[in-house]
């Protein structure tokens, strides 16, 4: 059923678009639609409802009335009254029980969608409560595994001076050594040398015994002295 409301004097309207329209008086405005000369023009609500003084409801007994005196029926007014009764009950209040099975499906409908709404919202927080745990496992995680990036780093960066530290060592090792056979070598140069030193001096030492004895045997035979014992003692030596 429509909503009929009608127009108790001149109105003057502003359109969403700035437009000023007279809505005349007398004209009805029917579901809050003005029409006007194939013009077609929404009236809000709020504005019928805020100027009572120039729009009326019409309900649908006048309506009624009001037909039947254009239809030229004789007494309209006692067959409204006879007309009224028959309509509330075939039609309106049947409307109205209707609309109540309507309402009551209608409010099962909101019910089970608000038990759906609040089952997904409870699932949302689970899952919003799980991921704020991955998250603050996998921060925790990244916090570890940092870590141990750092402490192998350093370890990497120990190693390292260890391995240095101990190739000066090999180095000063090798060094060392070759600085010991070196000295071995002097030394046993130095020891050879000794030796050879040792026998020539005493070759010398012999040499030079000797040349003195015939030195003086020489002397003594030129004086005229027998010498022959003196020389076999020198042969023995």
């Amino acid at each position: 059923m429509s909503v009929k409301h009608k127009v108790l004097k001149d109105f003057q309207l502003v359109t969403s678009d700035k437009k000023i329209i007279t809505l005349k008086a007398k004209t009805i405005i029917e579901d809050f639609t003005y029409k006007s000369k194939g013009e077609t023009v929404k009236v809000e609500k709020e504005i019928i409802d805020n100027n009572q003084d120039y729009f009326s409801f019409i309900d649908w007994k006048e309506e009624l009335n009001t037909h039947l005196k254009l239809q030229k029926v004789a007494q309209p007014a006692i067959v409204t009254k006879k007309l009224v009764p028959f309509i509330e009950t075939m039609f309106l209040n049947k409307t109205q029980e209707v609309v109540k099975e309507v309402v009551k499906e209608v409010v099962k409908e909101v019910k089970v969608e608000n038990t759906s709404n609040e089952e997904v919202i409870k699932k949302e927080l689970e899952l919003d409560s799980k991921l704020r745990k991955v998250a603050v496992t996998e921060q925790y995680l990244e916090d570890q595994l940092k870590s141990l990036s750092d402490r192998q780093n350093e370890l990497e960066i120990k190693e390292k001076s260890i391995n240095d530290r101990e190739s000066q060592l090999n180095s000063l090792q090798v060094e060392l050594q070759e600085r010991s056979d070196s000295l071995q070598f002097f030394k046993t140069s130095i020891d050879e040398r000794s030796i050879t030193l040792a026998e020539k001096e005493a070759n010398l030492s012999n040499y030079i015994d000797r040349n003195i004895l015939n030195d003086a045997m020489n002397n003594i035979r030129n004086q005229g002295f027998d010498v022959s014992l003196f020389e076999n003692i020198i042969r023995g030596l």
